[in-house]
This record gives C-alpha cells, sequence and structure tokens, in this order.
C-alpha cells in the first residue's frame, strides 16, 4: 500500500473492486450503500486508508504529493476536500465498477489490472517514493532515502509507513472475515 495521493487514487478503486467481489448474491437487490460489503469496504477506507494518508500528509506533505505540486499552494480545505470527498468517491467508484463487471464476470479480471497499474505506477515513480525532503529540497536535489544505510537512518515518514502497512494488511484481513463469515 502507498500513500500518495496520485496512487491513493487507483488504491481506492481497487479497495472498492475488491469488496465489490466479496458481496453475497443476495446484496445484488439492495441500494449499494445498502450493501453490507459496500459498508466494511466505506468503513476501511476511511478508517485505514484515508486514516493513514493523513497522517503521512502531516508528516510530509510534499511526498504525498510526489514533489509534483507545491503543498503550499494548496490551502488547507482542498486538502480536507480530497480526503474526505476524494477518497471515499474513489472507492464507491471501484465499489460500483466491480458490480457492474460482477455482472459480465470481469470484477477479478478489473482488480488484477488495478493492481497491476498500481505496481506498474509504483515501479515508475520509486524514485519520488523513496526520496524524503519538502517540496524546495526535492527540486534543488537535497532528498535524502527514506531509510538510508550509508549512515544507517530512517525518516519519520518510514517509521509511520512501517506501522501503517501492517495494519492496513490486518484490516484488510478482518474486513474480509467479516464479509464471508
Amino acid at each position: 500500500m502507498v500513500k500518495t495521493i496520485q496512487l491513493d487514487t487507483l488504491l481506492t478503486l481497487g479497495i472498492g473492486l475488491f469488496f465489490a467481489m466479496w458481496r453475497m448474491e443476495r446484496e445484488g437487490a439492495e441500494p449499494f450503500w445498502r450493501q453490507p460489503a459496500y459498508g466494511v469496504g466505506f468503513a476501511y477506507t476511511m478508517m485505514i486508508g484515508v486514516g493513514i494518508a493523513v497522517v503521512c500528509y502531516l508528516v510530509n506533505p510534499s511526498w504525498m504529493w510526489m514533489y509534483w505540486v507545491d503543498p503550499g499552494a494548496i490551502p488547507w480545505w482542498h486538502m480536507a476536500g480530497i480526503f474526505l470527498v476524494g477518497y471515499p468517491a474513489s472507492y464507491t467508484f471501484g465499489y460500483l465498477l466491480g458490480c457492474e463487471l460482477d455482472k459480465v464476470n470481469m470484477n477479478g479480471t478489473a482488480f488484477f489490472n488495478v493492481l497491476g497499474l498500481i505496481f506498474t505506477a509504483i515501479f515508475i515513480t520509486f524514485g519520488r517514493l523513496w526520496a524524503v525532503a519538502d517540496f524546495a529540497g526535492f527540486h534543488a536535489g537535497r532528498a535524502k532515502p527514506m531509510i538510508g544505510m550509508s549512515p544507517p537512518s530512517i525518516t519519520g515518514l518510514a517509521v509511520v509507513l512501517l506501522i501503517a502497512f501492517p495494519l492496513a494488511f490486518y484490516g484488510l484481513y478482518k474486513a474480509h472475515g467479516r464479509l464471508i463469515e
């Protein structure tokens, strides 16, 4: 799980597809917002996904924008909108897309295609993901690696992510378990 705003859009779309795959046949007749799979996935997205994203943003806002946008120029209410509307909208779009693709038995294919897109994007942008600096420092070449070996060092962002990754996967495991009970 990568916590940058651009990659999170793909990630929350994929989470929506994932939870749509696990909805029960009986849920198909209900409106999507009443389906347990949607609700569990939405709660996961808001508590875990948005929670980790907000903490990462507070630790290093430039990294969250992958150094393409100067976060100092973005008003706080725009960021609140991205976290409170953008993330849920991306999840909901993924869920609704998954429900439609499920009708033609293609939800799993779409999920793995989105997963492939996420891994491709991580590979392409790895230099920006591994680098930690502020916006000006990154563009001036003063970024340091998230975890350094010479001399040994670890950034605050790396600590947050090392705690967040297991939490996110455990949360996904528990959410999935709740759906298949």
